[in-house]
């Protein structure tokens, strides 16, 4: 099983969430439950641009908050390394989170959005301008369009990184298995790209 790694986007950051990782976790989160369509998923396919020119103009402190991981090594800002969970409750001395309420990864998490778990990769397709703008394909595998939609709905209320991102184009689509081959091999085998 060969699961989607961590890859830096054009803001610098690792591209690194919570996914589901095996069989068990697709056949309840990201496959259809439906007997009619069996192995079926749903993806939706979002065209970003990001203002890399402006997120820049932040400091790696800055960035970092927004973000809600180290930009270094791609590390929860509530510690440990990059493939350990983020820890949403962790807190400074003062109560204040360690991850910031506004932080990317706090308003993404699942815990948070209140919907299931989605097979998410990002790809970008421009290179970076240094001057302006990048543009990123962001994909995502769940069992019903719902789950994006409430996710989606959160980070536009409450996510920081909302300002340096634009969605310039959307689609999604019923994604049946390929004949011989089960949705959930292409997807584990192939990292959701």
């Amino acid at each position: 099983m060969v699961l989607p790694t961590a890859s830096r986007n054009a803001l610098g950051f690792h591209d690194e969430i919570e996914i589901p990782g095996t069989e068990a976790e697709l056949d309840g989160h990201v496959l259809v439950d439906d007997e009619r369509l069996p192995e079926a998923t749903i993806c939706v396919l979002r065209l970003l641009e990001l203002d890399v020119a402006g997120f820049s103009t932040l400091s790696v402190d800055e960035q970092e908050a927004v973000i809600g991981r180290r930009r270094d090594d791609g590390a929860p800002l509530s510690g440990g390394s990059i493939d350990d969970p983020v820890d949403l409750q962790a807190r400074h001395p003062d109560g204040s989170y360690l991850i910031p309420e506004r932080a990317h990864v706090r308003a993404a998490h699942p815990l948070y959005t209140g919907s299931s778990l989605m097979l998410r990769c990002s790809y970008d397709v421009t290179s970076p301008d240094p001057g302006g703008s990048s543009q990123m394909l962001f994909t995502s595998y769940q069992r019903s369009l719902d789950t994006f939609v409430a996710t989606q709905r959160r980070l536009d209320e409450t996510d920081e990184l909302m300002r340096f991102v634009t969605p310039i184009g959307s689609a999604s689509f019923l994604v049946v298995p390929a004949p011989g081959r089960s949705t959930a091999d292409v997807l584990l085998a192939d990292g959701a790209g």
